[in-house]
């Protein structure tokens, strides 16, 4: 699933398939009778641009536009030595 590959930040689709054991590869997929969604992409991007990209359509931006806010609020805390180290 779309869930399953983006586990561990996107690790999955950062690694190059020559990198992958073929057997470990092979394990990943499943059978199935029909796709509700089809994505292709190619590997002459990076890695993370794919991850973020699926994470946004997936419906994610929220919690990454929250993460992002909330580390920008950990950094102004710190800088204003409200937040320690």
């Amino acid at each position: 699933t779309l869930r399953e590959s983006l586990r561990r930040g996107g690790s999955l689709w950062r690694k190059n398939p020559e990198h992958l054991r073929k057997a470990e590869l092979y394990q990943k997929s499943r059978l199935t009778e029909h796709l509700d969604i089809f994505m292709s992409h190619t590997w002459a991007s990076g890695g993370w641009s794919k991850a973020l990209s699926l994470l946004m359509q997936s419906g994610c931006h929220v919690a990454l536009i929250f993460s992002f806010f909330g580390m920008v609020l950990a950094t102004l805390l710190y800088h204003a030595d409200i937040l320690p180290m």
